[in-house]
């Protein structure tokens, strides 16, 4: 017989495979099996799908579509459109080689080292794709197959890094030559390209899965959206298809496939600025990142991963929201969220742990070795973060994240010239960048190569003057007022001042005070804080990313203190924290080893050493080294003349971490003790370094040749404490009036230069 005599029941052939019918509806279709031979037949032929249906779950549920009509309107309504329906999606969309309908054993068990690479689908029907919808395929494929057990997927930001690398500077669609070339260079044996070919009344995709080393299409697939399907339903069924094409198995090692929309999000202008912002945050665009994420929230406000990274990059308190929602997550996800969570509970050990069962559970996981590598640094064990990023490096030799930390890192480890080749990597993997120049610019800041460092901060700066909210342009300009262009470096500061955003502007009026306190012109320095604390306090501009009139009131203390006006620079001291805490309640430890001094040095030595021990006990409660609380030990022992602890507890301060702060104190404690070389020989290194701590004190900078004149002279080195002296009172010849180690340094070089 060449037709079916009961088309009603004869469409229901792919549920009854899917074991979808009730017990009723199954006699019913069993019974019209012996009356029909049509369907009988296709049944016989239909065995190899069958078995593939009914041991699948989410084929399953796409039968289920099929067979209740959510897929397509016209499900029931003619049997041409049931049939191309049914066929398109379970069957004829696989468009599979006969023998891949068999279950091998190639198949069934992929080698761990296989990975699929997901190309951004072409918008055939608006090439410009404004709404992202390519992106927002290609993203969500690779956020619901991520899980999939024995399968590892490139990340969308490798995959456009080794694009960019291979001459296509934008993100889209590849195809030909390069697409081999991609897949290649990402180590992928599967290849997953796709169109969108419609749009209105319904949107269609196309497909295509392709092994990389030959070209050779194992599948190709065309799936259209029914009534109140979009997207995210389209992926799920894509998804499933190309899992069974890969012979991946299903329900195994824990994993529970749910709908990707369950996962990310149900809203495709969500995922839209989801994806902006990961972009910018690659590129270290934090504001922009910032921005992004936070209209992804606005318009879904259970978008866990969303709140995450903003979490991550401006707020703890996001956090509470990641965690709220951490179900709308993937299951690799959570365990991000995880980490978080305990991070967030102060729990610095569950993080890390959480963060070594990731890497346990999915090797190739680089953004939790760069976290590990984070964790390891804040601990002071330099090696092991080096070797965290090497192992992100490995994973992917183009993740720029685990380069820029790498130059971070190599300098507490005495290896500048290896700080400046993990940089200049990054900057062969990013030239058009900014960030990368910004990274140099400090490093080579911190080495002393000062005219090099400007020169990286005005590359950043070409690129993106407004990078990371002005802050390479407020360096830069840092860096000027050591190079004596005292006014080139107000001009950027007054840029910044006018144009930038609240908490950009408030570091910019930080910065203008800069400039004469580095001169020792410390009454108009005053003037300028307070101008910029009265500007702050309207605009709510308290610390951290909202702003730094915390800062302000400790450059306020950091003048009283060097004119040993005690009282006033403790007040200050109070002022700082109290500002600080506006915007970090919880922390008790930033600000307080330098209150802690100054407690000391105007005599209260007892609140002094409470503030020392509670910033300890937070410190271990946080898994942090204890460089400032050894920092804080030393200078109230110097405080009260017991210059050998002092010493001792400054040498346990800088053998933990390189901090100028310590570096210095210990240099004034060594020549409080008469032991001149091992002063000159800290000092002459500190005088000679523009690293960003000793630019935020320039006070104590300009101090920097003052006592390491006073040591050499002491040693007597004649020429080189006289060009001491001279670079110190150059830098402060329109000093106040009336300070005592003006008057000293005068006195001194004068004695030198009477010389016979």
């Amino acid at each position: 017989m060449g037709k079916c005599i009961d088309t009603r029941m004869g469409d229901r052939l792919y549920a009854y495979e899917a074991g979808l019918l009730d017990e009723t509806q199954r006699e019913a279709f069993e019974l019209h099996l012996l009356e029909c031979k049509f369907c009988n037949d296709r049944a016989q032929a239909f065995k190899q799908e069958a078995r593939l249906i009914r041991e699948d779950a989410e084929i399953k549920a796409v039968v289920a579509q099929l067979d209740t009509g959510s897929i397509t309107p016209a499900w029931y309504r003619t049997r041409v459109a049931r049939t191309a329906v049914a066929v398109a999606v379970v069957v004829v969309l696989l468009l599979i080689k006969p023998w891949q309908l068999e279950f091998r054993p190639t198949q069934v068990a992929i080698a761990s080292e296989n990975r699929l690479v997901v190309f951004h689908f072409e918008n055939l029907i608006d090439p410009d794709d404004p709404e992202r919808l390519g992106a927002i395929t290609a993203n969500l494929i690779v956020a619901d197959v991520s899980g999939f057990p024995t399968l590892q997927v490139v990340s969308d930001q490798r995959l456009s890094d080794v694009l960019r690398r291979l001459g296509q500077e934008t993100p889209g669609p590849v195809s030909g030559e390069l697409a081999t070339r991609a897949a290649r260079e990402t180590g992928a044996q599967w290849i997953l390209s796709g169109c969108v070919v419609q749009i209105d009344p319904a949107l269609a995709l196309t497909a295509q899965l392709a092994e990389a080393a030959s070209g050779d299409v194992l599948a190709a697939y065309r799936l259209e959206a029914g009534q109140d399907q979009t997207v995210f339903s389209l992926v799920d069924s894509l998804t499933a298809l190309v899992r069974i094409d890969l012979g991946l198995p299903s329900g195994s090692q824990g994993y529970a496939d749910l709908p990707v929309a369950e996962v990310t999000t149900n809203s495709a202008e969500a995922y839209r600025y989801y994806l902006e912002g990961l972009e910018a945050y690659s590129k270290y665009f934090t504001t922009e990142a910032v921005a992004s994420f936070r209209k992804a929230v606005e318009i879904d406000s259970t978008f866990a991963m969303a709140y995450y990274h903003l979490a991550r990059l401006y707020n703890r308190e996001y956090a509470l929201s990641a965690i709220r929602f951490a179900t709308r997550a993937t299951p690799k996800e959570q365990l991000y969220i995880r980490s978080l969570e305990a991070a967030y509970n102060h729990d610095i050990p569950g993080s890390i742990a959480v963060l070594e069962a990731i890497v346990e559970r999915y090797p190739d996981e680089k953004e939790a070795w760069y976290l590990l590598s984070r964790y390891a640094s804040g601990q002071s064990r330099y090696e092991d973060a080096v070797r965290f990023c090497r192992q992100a490096i490995d994973l992917d030799p183009f993740y720029k994240l685990a380069y820029n930390r790498l130059a971070y890192l190599y300098p507490l480890l005495g290896k500048p010239d290896s700080a400046i080749g993990a940089i200049n990597n990054y900057i062969d993997l990013a030239p058009d960048e900014p960030n990368p120049y910004d990274t140099r610019g400090d490093i080579y800041a911190d080495i002393g190569r000062l005219d090099d460092a400007i020169e990286s901060y005005q590359r950043a700066v070409r690129i993106k003057r407004d990078f990371s909210s002005y802050n390479s342009l407020g360096k830069l300009g840092e860096l000027y007022i050591y190079q004596g262009h005292d006014r080139a470096a107000e001009a950027l500061f007054r840029e910044v001042v006018e144009t930038g955003q609240k908490a950009a502007r408030s570091r910019a009026r930080t910065r203008l005070a800069l400039i004469p306190l580095h001169r020792g012109r410390l009454a108009e320095g005053m003037r300028l804080l307070d101008d910029g604390i009265a500007a702050d306090r309207l605009e709510q501009a308290t610390s951290g990313s909202h702003g730094d009139r915390a800062l302000k009131h400790y450059l306020k203390a950091h003048v009283y203190e060097a004119t040993e006006d005690f009282d006033s620079a403790r007040q200050h001291m109070y002022l700082t924290i109290k500002t600080h805490n506006e915007a970090f309640p919880d922390d008790r430890y930033t600000y307080r080893y330098l209150l802690a001094q100054i407690l000391a040095e105007a005599g209260d030595v007892d609140s002094a050493l409470l503030v020392a021990e509670d910033m300890r006990e937070y410190l271990e409660e946080h898994q942090v080294d204890l460089t400032y609380y050894w920092y804080a030990q030393g200078c109230i022992a110097l405080s009260e003349g017991r210059v050998e602890k002092a010493i001792a507890d400054l040498e346990k301060a800088t053998g933990l971490s390189d901090s100028y702060l310590a570096r210095h104190m210990l240099s004034r404690s060594l020549i409080e003790a008469g032991r001149f070389q091992e002063a000159a020989s800290i000092l002459a290194v500190e005088s000679a370094r523009y690293g960003q701590f000793r630019r935020h004190f320039p006070i104590w900078s300009a101090l920097d040749h003052y006592y390491l004149a006073i040591a050499l002279e002491e040693q007597g080195k004649v020429d080189q404490a006289t060009e001491q002296y001279h670079r110190f009172l150059d830098l402060w010849s329109e000093a106040d009036p009336g300070l005592k180690v003006v008057n000293d340094a005068q006195s001194r070089l004068r004695r030198l230069t009477d010389q016979p």
